[in-house]
């Protein structure tokens, strides 16, 4: 897969066979939409173990004020306050 990762300090590019480096770019040359976005906030709800919530090793890990860059930071709220009846579930269900 190719990717980008654009930052206001210097690029970085995958092409799937070589890693390159380019100059810094405005936010306004980054592109609004990610098609895999979906897929990976997807992925994320899928792999969120509600039985190993710790949400304060979360925040220490990538604080809160970060969230916003995350698009799978939108469900973290849902995704803690349906932890316990998810665990709840799990133990009914035999794991």
């Amino acid at each position: 897969m190719r990717w980008s990762i654009l930052t206001p300090l210097g690029c970085a590019h995958w092409d799937g066979a070589s890693l390159a480096f380019s100059p810094a770019v405005p936010r306004s040359a980054a592109p609004r939409a990610d098609e895999l976005e979906s897929l990976w906030r997807t992925y994320y709800a899928s792999t969120f173990n509600p039985a190993r919530l710790r949400t304060g090793a979360m925040r220490a890990e990538m604080p809160v004020r970060y969230w916003g860059n995350l698009p799978e930071a939108a469900q973290i709220g849902e995704l803690v306050r349906d932890a316990p009846a998810r665990v709840r579930r799990m133990v009914d269900d035999g794991g």
